[in-house]
């Protein structure tokens, strides 16, 4: 790695703790699983110097490094990634509808007021239905986007 670098929640950086895990070699391979779900729910983003998935002399499961080969979940709680597209990049590059056909994939309420808590949207629904969640999560970032808006003007 030629000097540091972000790495986004996501599969980049499980990959990461992936990576880092795999030098434990008292750890087994479910255990690595579970650390590196842990240790990545809880960040942001890492600024990273020493990225050991790029190092070459480290032995790491190609099935855990493949681009989308990530091994199922141990826990339903990691299952859902709040991080997993951007609500507010998505409102503004493709519009209303697109954001509401990507928040249609997720049915479970917990998961929308964890996207909304995990991404800063500030939500106000009428009620904890799933329809109700995501015009509040679609209404949040128009509200945000249009504070950007009038911020930079």
């Amino acid at each position: 790695m030629s000097g540091p670098k972000q790495i986004w929640p996501g599969a980049a950086m499980r990959r990461f703790f992936l990576a880092v895990l795999a030098r434990e070699t008292s750890l087994d391979e479910a255990e690595r699983v579970r650390l590196a779900d842990a240790l990545a729910r809880p960040i942001g983003r890492l600024l990273v110097y020493h990225d050991p998935a790029d190092m070459p002399a480290l032995e790491v499961p190609a099935a855990n490094l493949a681009a989308g080969g990530e091994p199922p979940s141990p826990t339903p709680t990691s299952a859902f990634d709040p991080f997993a597209f951007s609500v507010i990049a998505t409102l503004k590059r493709s519009g209303r509808a697109a954001l509401l056909d990507r928040l249609a994939g997720i049915d479970d309420p917990e998961h929308l007021l964890r996207l909304a808590s995990a991404q800063h949207l500030a939500i106000a629904p009428a009620d904890d239905t799933p329809d109700a969640l995501r015009a509040a999560i679609v209404a949040g970032a128009e509200a945000r986007l249009a504070d950007r808006r009038a911020a930079a003007s």
